[in-house]
């Protein structure tokens, strides 16, 4: 901000390396290093202990991320290969911390730069806490940490059983005596003018003020935990560089003495006033070159920041601490970016021996290594120049089964990879799913299609045992024995839907389809159509022609003739073989998938032309319905073909939409619930009243209980089709008349071989008794 109006900005503390940008930031400088030296420190800490194989955690933010990338380029170089290497956002929620942390005891590399900002520290390490203390997990790694929590005691000190032995890098800076002094007079009584300092004195402790702890724990530079405050340093390092600017500009464009006027910020020069601005500022603040009370070089290079020293710190065991404080920051080393490579990183004299001391005393860098992973069995290495190699998974259909493959190999279409998620050595078969006879769903279809098998053989059984008797033979027994088949195939039908599909299934399956619905629809079309015929004919108009049973066959054998060309036409273009799809896992694509095993669908064009050829029979057998249910309701069962007829209609209607919107595998089972659905109602309403009538009214199953009937209703129904009333018919007709009119109607049935009502029936065995 303070960029827009040319007024320079020195800090103390802003380390990201973004900054550097003299572009974008020209009016930017720091006292504090740049993090690309922040990282070159821990490269060379890495490099000193032969840790050539390591991960990395970072913030998914200004800071974490140039960092990263500047240790990532480095590493590169000095041939440091990386394991892990995540991020972390600040919408991380405890079950995406919960993921990393398992990754990160997943991991090979020992040693872990994180990179991140204390609110993500604090996140992982709560959650990396918990689980371990959960699970038991007693892994170890040797943390380096950046300069945002190197020293910070609140972000440490509780999760000590975590980072006992971390590394931490932080701006060297020497300790000011007269800071020093101040600070050592300040407790919570002393210091009662700034609100936030017994929080801070809090942390130092680590106790509650007044409830744990009170002023009799002295100052917090007695603690154990207390540091130099290196920023403090830097702050006084940052304000001198603003008072050696001023002090330049003044002795280079003010008379001496000096006369100041803060009324327009202006000085008495030479020749004329000179005003202090931004930028002639920033002209003396690139030349400033100044030791400060602090002990620290102040130089501004070209990018506005001055050379890197740092201190590198170990969080230790102190063996030598009393109370409850068991760890203590101990400084081990320096690093100083102006001295040669090789010398830039400078131990402290016997201090190494105690790095990183564990539970058992023991110095946790004689325990912990970091080197190359081994890759395992479902992995490849992926070699990348001067680096160690990387193991990646092979995922979905890959495979390998060494530890030293380079490529996965790809498994055949029938079987899966063995990656980490199923832990197998060889390729693995898929599961193929198709409606198996013990899925529940094939249970349902084998127990109705077995019900309604036993109800066939059962009608078939009762129509031969009163094949002769008047009931069966009215109810036109050539047809009935061609509506059964297809009834019967229905319910066979269902066998070879819960099987596992092959091409003889698959033919089997299509052919009978359309055959048992043709077979069943057809019969019934071609009833409606005779019956209506019949009733429809003019009064006095002769006997219709081709009533006979054996040509109703014949029309019934032509209609459904018309839909088995449509499918042999549908086998030619798409033979019936099998197909296999692939069905991964809905969750995760790579988990094992399923084989769905079906039969290859005809092509569009047949379907379309065979379900428009059976809907027209469908709409067609409907109307008759409509238009033939208001005729006789005899035995001739026109209102039991039109019932059939309407369930047919009804089950068709819910098919089609049931069908396209069902789940692949599920499909073969709902045409199948359809077919049997569709011959149940056929089966009910054709032949439940005649079984009914013959099983428990035999009585009624007589020529002269049907002839009286039926010649009252045929009566009354022609009547009401005429709109003659009972009275004008009377009066129309004579009773010799009425009586030439029977003769007539009797002689012509004798003649032809039956009467009106066996033209309906196909029976000579009945007649009426009324003249039609």
């Amino acid at each position: 901000i303070l960029r827009l109006f040319r007024v320079p900005q020195i800090s103390y503390s802003s380390t990201s390396i973004l900054l550097s940008n003299r572009e974008e930031f020209g009016y930017f400088y720091r006292t504090v290093p740049s993090d690309d030296q922040q990282i070159q420190v821990m490269i060379d800490l890495a490099l000193h202990f032969g840790w050539t194989y390591i991960s990395t955690i970072h913030s998914n933010n200004e800071y974490g991320e140039p960092g990263i990338n500047e240790l990532l380029n480095l590493a590169e170089d000095k041939d440091i290969c990386i394991d892990l290497d995540e991020g972390i956002d600040d919408d991380f929620t405890k079950s995406d911390y919960v993921r990393l942390v398992n990754r990160i005891f997943n991991s090979t590399a020992n040693v872990i730069v994180f990179f991140a900002s204390a609110h993500h520290i604090e996140g992982l390490f709560s959650n990396m806490l918990e689980i371990q203390r959960m699970t038991g997990q007693k892994r170890r790694f040797l943390w380096i940490a950046g300069d945002a929590w190197a020293e910070s005691s609140d972000l440490i000190v509780p999760y000590s059983e975590i980072v006992a032995g971390m590394w931490g890098v932080i701006p060297l800076t020497n300790a000011n005596p007269a800071f020093f002094e101040h600070v050592s007079q300040l407790n919570p009584s002393t210091n009662k003018r700034n609100p936030w300092y017994i929080e801070y004195y809090e942390q130092y402790y680590n106790c509650t003020f007044n409830v744990s702890c009170d002023n009799t724990m002295g100052s917090i530079t007695e603690s154990p935990l207390y540091r130099n405050n290196t920023f403090a340093q830097l702050l006084i390092d940052a304000t001198f560089s603003y008072a050696y600017a001023l002090d330049s500009f003044l002795n280079a464009n003010c008379e001496k003495p000096i006369v100041w006027y803060r009324s327009n910020q202006t000085c008495r020069g030479q020749a004329n006033e000179f005003i202090v601005t931004g930028e002639s500022l920033l002209e003396h603040l690139n030349t400033i070159h100044f030791n400060s009370t602090t002990g620290n070089e102040v130089k501004f290079n070209s990018h506005g920041t001055v050379e890197g020293r740092y201190q590198v710190l170990n969080f230790q065991i102190c063996n030598d601490c009393s109370g409850d404080e068991r760890y203590t920051f101990a400084d081990v080393a320096v690093w100083d970016g102006q001295n040669n490579e090789n010398k830039r990183l400078q131990f402290n004299q016997n201090t190494t021996q105690h790095f990183g001391l564990n539970e058992t005393g023991q110095p946790l860098l004689n325990v912990v290594q970091s080197q190359c992973q081994q890759c395992q069995i479902g992995h490849i290495r992926l070699t990348q120049p001067s680096c160690c190699s990387t193991c990646i998974p092979c995922l979905g259909r890959n495979y390998t089964n060494t530890t030293t493959s380079t490529e996965c190999s790809i498994c055949p279409q029938t079987e899966w990879g063995n990656n980490p998620l199923n832990g197998s050595e060889t390729c693995q078969s898929i599961v193929e799913e198709f409606l198996d006879p013990s899925d529940v769903w094939a249970i349902v279809l084998i127990v109705i299609a077995c019900f309604g098998f036993i109800a066939v053989v059962l009608v078939s059984i009762a129509l031969g045992i009163f094949w002769n008797t008047p009931i069966v033979k009215s109810s036109g027994r050539e047809q009935m024995v061609l509506l059964l088949s297809g009834i019967l195939l229905c319910f066979i039908l269902t066998f070879f839907f819960v099987v596992k599909p092959s091409i003889p299934i698959c033919l089997f399956q299509r052919v009978s389809t359309w055959l048992c619905f043709s077979l069943i629809l057809c019969s019934l079309f071609v009833k409606l159509i005779r019956i209506a015929r019949i009733f429809l004919r003019k009064h006095g108009a002769g006997r219709p022609r081709f009533i006979e049973p054996k040509y109703q066959i014949i029309f019934t054998l032509v209609l459904i003739g018309f839909q088995m060309l449509l499918v042999l036409i549908s086998l030619i273009v798409v033979y019936p073989d099998t197909t296999a799809e692939l069905v991964l896992n809905g969750r995760n694509t790579n988990d094992f998938p399923t084989l769905v095993i079906k039969c290859a669908s005809p092509h569009i064009v047949m379907i379309i032309l065979q379900m428009l050829y059976y809907t027209a029979l469908l709409i067609a057998s409907n109307a008759l319905a409509i238009l033939t249910i208001r005729f006789p309701a005899n035995f001739n069962e026109v209102k039991y073909v039109a019932f059939s007829t309407f369930s047919l209609g009804l089950i068709w209607l819910a098919f089609i939409p049931t069908f396209f919107t069902t789940q692949t595998e599920f499909r073969a089972g709902v045409l199948s619930f359809t077919i049997q659905m569709s011959a149940l109602a056929v089966l009910a309403c054709m032949f439940g009243p005649r079984i009914f009538i013959m099983i428990v009214f035999p009585s009624k199953n007589v020529t002269e209980h049907f002839s009286q009937s039926t010649g009252e209703k045929a009566l009354s129904t022609l009547n009401a089709k005429r709109k003659e009333s009972a009275a004008e018919y009377n009066k129309k007709y004579t009773d010799r008349d009425m009586k030439h009119t029977c003769d007539n109607d009797a002689d012509t049935g004798m003649k032809n071989g039956h009467s009106r009502s066996d033209e309906i029936n196909g029976s000579p065995s009945v007649t009426f008794d009324i003249p039609l």
